[in-house]
């Protein structure tokens, strides 16, 4: 069992307590994993909520060291945040939230806090085995955050192996400031075939195109995901939302 800590609200710092993972993967794969899930959400909420483009900083960093929760010994984790796109509709965004979770909950996410859905700008699916979160806000744009969870290794290790499925356009300003001048990123570009994005701590497979991955065999897309109508399925008295 996962021991998971006490933990701030999001964006303070780390928990109280240390967060044991249950299953050990290297934190290049986490990476990776993380950059591939992010991508599919994005390309969900342009597809299906309009928010348009999505762009990279040119200032601030696009991946951080820093979590909710402190891992043990030789583990740590990654919070990748690398673009952000105009923002959802607020007659959207319960739905939105529904979509989100149709990608999520086959890779062992939590259902977010019934607040989060309601009253909040920002949402968080916690994933009980990695103490790792995709963390959703709009406002003024739409920000998508997506940490690894305790993953094998030390800061940065690896960089920039399991960097190689953003595409060139997304790579910006990276780990900023921890460079002087420019990021290092891989040579070569993005593979053509992505992939079927995994909890940052699940074994990573190819993808199959830029930023929409084809769905495993057997596995039904997100349209068809119990959502297909955009309406959820309302199976749930606690989360009504939320099947």
């Amino acid at each position: 069992m996962a021991a998971c800590s006490t933990t701030p609200e999001p964006g303070h710092g780390q928990g109280e307590e240390t967060f044991s993972p249950t299953r050990v993967v290297p934190l290049v794969e986490a990476r990776r994993n993380a950059i591939q899930l992010e991508l599919k959400i994005q390309s969900l909420l342009t597809q299906e909520y309009g928010v348009g483009q999505w762009n990279p900083p040119q200032k601030n960093s696009q991946v951080t060291a820093s979590s909710t929760v402190t891992c043990p010994d030789e583990y740590v984790t990654e919070s990748w945040d690398f673009a952000t796109a105009g923002p959802i509709k607020d007659s959207q965004w319960r739905n939105a939230v529904e979509r989100v979770y149709t990608i999520l909950k086959p890779l062992g996410y939590d259902k977010p806090a019934m607040r989060q859905i309601r009253n909040d700008h920002i949402t968080v699916f916690p994933h009980p085995d990695t103490g790792g979160r995709v963390e959703i806000r709009y406002d003024k744009a739409t920000v998508i955050i997506v940490n690894t969870g305790c993953a094998k290794g030390g800061e940065w290790e690896g960089w920039p192996d399991g960097t190689e499925v953003l595409p060139e356009h997304l790579r910006t300003t990276g780990r900023a400031p921890i460079d002087l001048d420019h990021e290092i990123w891989p040579t070569a570009a993005p593979p053509s075939d992505t992939g079927q994005p995994q909890t940052p701590g699940s074994p990573s497979t190819p993808q199959t195109n830029g930023n929409t991955p084809a769905p495993s065999p057997g596995t039904a897309s997100p349209g068809q995901a119990g959502l297909s109508t955009g309406k959820a399925n309302l199976t749930s008295s606690r989360f009504p939302y939320i099947p």
